[in-house]
C-alpha cells in the first residue's frame, strides 16, 4: 500500500545561492543584508561567513553532472538579487545575470529542469538603506521590476519559477517586536513588523505578474511557503476540521491572503491599528492566479478539537528531534500540509519544495552512512504517497538540501546534503541518502 510514485512524478534536489555559491562579491555583484550579518562578530555560531561555502559558482558544471549521475531531474536553484541588480534596483549587471544563464543552459544540457527561486532571503544591502527593506512598498515594486528582468533574461531556459521562498524568513524574522533573528536583524514596531509581510506578499504579486509580461514560453510560477502544518491527533472528522481551522488561521497573513485575495477579519480585528495598511487593488495583485503551490515542510504539530475551537498539543519531553532545535520529526505532516491545503483552496498542483533534516554525519573509510537521513526522507515519503493515492495532484519533490551548506546564523555545523561537502578541499561525497534517493528515483519506489 502506498509504495509508487507515477511514472510523470519529478524528483528534484533544492539549494540556495547564498548557501552554496561562494564568491557573493564576483563580477559585480553587489552587498547584501546577509553578507554585512556573516561579516560581524558574533552573529554567525562559528564565526564562519560564506565567501567560499559550496564554491557551486565555480564549480557548477561538476555538481550538475553529479545530479545527472544520481538521476536527479529538476535542480531548484535561487537567483542572488543583488549580482542582478547590485543596489537592488537601476543598474542592471550582465555579468551577475550570465552566471544563471550559464547554469541554467548547463542543466538542460544535462537533461535536468531548472527551478528558479528569485528571492531566497538575499536582500540587497541598498534597498534596506535607502527605504528600509521589506518595511517599505519600494521594495516590492522594484522586486517586480527585477523579476520582469529575470524573466527576459531567461526567457527559452527557465519555464518553471517561484517568486519567493519562505515569507516568515525574510520578514516576521528580520522585523520583530522583540528583537529579529535574521539579518538585518531589525526590532520595530509590530505595525512596521506587519507591514513588511503585506509588502513581501505585495512584491510576490507584482513578481508574478512581470514574469507573466516578460518570460516566454509555457510558465510554471508559484512560491515556496512554509505554513504552520497541523496533524490530527486522532484522524476523526472533527479533529479533521480543527486542523484545517488551524491551518488557515495560523497561515492568515500568508498563504491565506494569497489563495483568498483578503486577509481573514479575525486576523485584523487582533491587530487593530497595528494592521498593515492596504488597498483592494494591492490584495487582487496578491490573489494573482498561481500554476501550483510549492510547500517546505519538515515538521508539524499535533491538534485535537476543543469545541469550535481546536487546541495544539505540547511535544512531550524526550520526542525524537534531528540536529535542529526545532527539527521534530512529524512525518504526518507532509500528508496533512498537503491535505489542509487542498481541503481549504485546491491548488491546481503542488511540489514539495524543500523537505530533509541535519544529522551528525561522520566519514566511515571515505563513506558516509547517514541511516537517520534515509530513515526521515523514506517515513516522510510514505506520508506523502498516502496524499498521491488521494488524488491530490502532488507533481514533485525536492530534497533539501542537494549538499552540505552554509546553514544561515548556524554556519557550517549542521549538514542538511544528502552530498557531502568538505569544506577545507571542496570534494563532494554522495551519502547513503543519496543512494537511496537515486534508486528511489530510479524505481519510483519506496524501497
Amino acid at each position: 500500500m502506498y509504495s509508487k510514485f507515477p511514472d510523470n512524478f519529478l524528483f528534484g534536489a533544492a539549494t540556495s545561492s547564498l548557501q552554496v555559491e561562494g564568491s557573493p562579491n564576483a563580477d559585480g555583484a553587489g552587498l547584501t543584508t546577509w553578507q554585512v550579518a556573516a561579516n560581524t562578530p558574533g552573529i554567525i555560531r562559528d564565526g564562519c561567513n560564506f565567501e567560499v561555502a559550496c564554491d557551486h559558482f565555480n564549480r557548477y558544471r561538476d555538481d550538475i553532472k553529479l545530479m545527472k549521475d544520481m538521476g536527479i531531474q529538476a535542480y531548484r536553484f535561487s537567483i542572488n538579487w543583488a549580482r542582478i541588480f547590485p543596489d537592488g534596483y537601476g543598474k542592471f549587471n550582465q555579468k551577475g545575470m550570465d552566471f544563471y544563464k550559464r547554469l541554467s543552459e548547463e542543466l538542460l544540457k544535462q537533461g535536468i529542469r531548472p527551478f528558479a527561486t528569485l528571492h531566497h532571503w538575499e536582500l540587497p544591502q541598498t534597498l534596506e538603506e535607502q527605504f528600509g527593506g521589506w518595511r517599505a512598498k519600494e521594495t516590492a515594486r522594484y522586486f517586480g521590476e527585477y523579476a520582469a528582468k529575470v524573466g527576459k533574461e531567461l526567457s527559452g531556459l527557465v519555464h518553471n519559477y517561484f517568486t519567493v521562498n519562505e515569507i516568515s524568513n525574510f520578514t516576521d524574522a528580520c522585523y520583530n517586536t522583540q528583537g529579529a533573528y535574521f539579518p538585518p536583524m531589525v526590532k520595530c514596531s509590530l505595525k512596521e513588523e506587519r507591514q513588511a509581510v503585506h509588502n513581501a506578499l505585495l512584491g510576490h504579486g507584482l513578481a508574478v505578474q512581470a514574469l507573466r509580461a516578460n518570460a516566454s514560453g509555457e510558465l510554471e510560477i508559484g512560491l515556496a511557503e512554509n505554513p504552520a502544518v497541523y496533524i490530527p491527533a486522532i484522524d476523526t472528522p472533527e479533529n479533521v476540521r480543527a486542523a484545517n481551522l488551524a491551518f488557515r488561521m495560523m497561515n492568515a497573513p500568508k498563504l491565506t491572503a494569497i489563495c483568498e485575495g483578503k486577509y481573514p477579519e479575525e486576523y485584523l480585528a487582533d491587530l487593530k491599528e497595528d494592521a498593515p495598511e492596504f488597498t483592494e487593488e494591492e490584495m487582487k495583485i496578491i490573489h494573482a492566479p498561481l500554476d501550483f503551490i510549492g510547500l517546505n515542510i519538515y515538521v508539524g504539530e499535533y491538534i485535537i478539537a476543543d469545541g469550535d475551537g481546536y487546541k495544539i498539543l505540547p511535544f512531550p519531553e524526550g520526542y525524537p528531534t534531528t540536529q535542529m532545535s526545532w527539527g521534530r520529526v512529524t512525518p504526518e505532516a507532509l500528508y496533512w500540509g498537503v491535505h489542509s491545503i487542498n481541503d481549504l483552496w485546491g491548488a491546481k498542483k503542488y511540489y514539495i519544495t524543500e523537505n530533509g533534516c541535519a544529522t551528525l554525519d561522520k566519514v566511515d573509510n571515505g563513506e558516509v552512512y547517514d541511516t537517520e537521513r534515509v530513515m526521515f526522507l523514506r517515513s516522510y515519503l510514505q506520508n506523502l504517497l498516502r496524499a498521491g493515492d488521494e488524488n491530490i495532484n502532488i507533481a514533485g519533490y525536492f530534497a533539501w538540501s542537494f549538499f552540505d551548506n552554509f546553514e544561515w546564523r548556524e554556519g557550517y555545523t549542521k549538514r542538511f546534503g544528502i552530498v557531502r561537502v568538505d569544506y577545507d578541499t571542496q570534494k563532494r561525497t554522495p551519502k547513503l541518502s543519496a543512494k537511496f534517493y537515486q534508486e528511489l528515483i530510479k524505481n519510483k519506489q519506496l524501497l
